[in-house]
């Protein structure tokens, strides 16, 4: 045994004494644009994750889905869970966008301008209904107020989302200016 650990490193000192400085003068070159991209892919996972759990968190809310709004307005209840869905799922499937930063980018602020639609939407619904909650959060109203928070957070997580993947775009225009 002790003789092939020996034959391993005298051929590898021969391989080295045979290259000579050439393997000195390559150039270092840590990791490849691929692996970037693989590797650089954080926070906004989390961030975009999350966004996607409080929207469809609007869906336990049920106070707004049987409310007064709901039962005055036929158009109030599929439109409002056809957006938060989309929201929701727009979100939870820019996740696997990470290979594409400036696509990942554009689906972000698609699912940011639907999430303010839903805020426009839950709210202009119960304001029409006449049953816009106090400013108190107090008693029942409580979710009829969460429903109309949740897609606002989920706007505020995307955006965050968002920053990372532009400081991740950034990164990648860097690292092809030094090559």
């Amino acid at each position: 045994m002790a003789t092939q650990t020996s034959e391993r490193l005298e051929s590898g000192v021969m391989a080295l004494r045979t290259r000579g400085p050439q393997v000195l003068q390559q150039p270092f070159k840590p990791f490849s644009r691929n692996q970037t991209r693989a590797m650089i892919q954080r926070l906004q996972t989390v961030y975009l994750f999350v966004a996607s759990l409080v929207v469809g968190g609007a869906f336990l809310m049920d106070e707004v889905w049987t409310g007064p709004a709901a039962s005055s307005q036929s158009w109030f209840i599929p439109t409002s869970m056809g957006i938060l869905g989309l929201a929701a799922v727009g979100a939870f499937l820019s996740i696997f966008l990470y290979k594409d930063q400036k696509r990942q980018r554009r689906v972000v602020m698609g699912v940011q301008m639907i999430a303010i639609l839903a805020i426009i939407v839950l709210f202009g619904g119960q304001w029409t209904a006449g049953t816009l909650p106090d400013a108190t959060v107090a008693g029942d109203s409580y979710g009829e107020w969460f429903v109309i928070v949740f897609p606002f957070v989920s706007y505020l997580l995307m955006y965050m989302a968002r920053r990372g993947i532009d400081a991740d775009i950034k990164l990648i225009r860097s690292m092809d200016r030094l090559r």
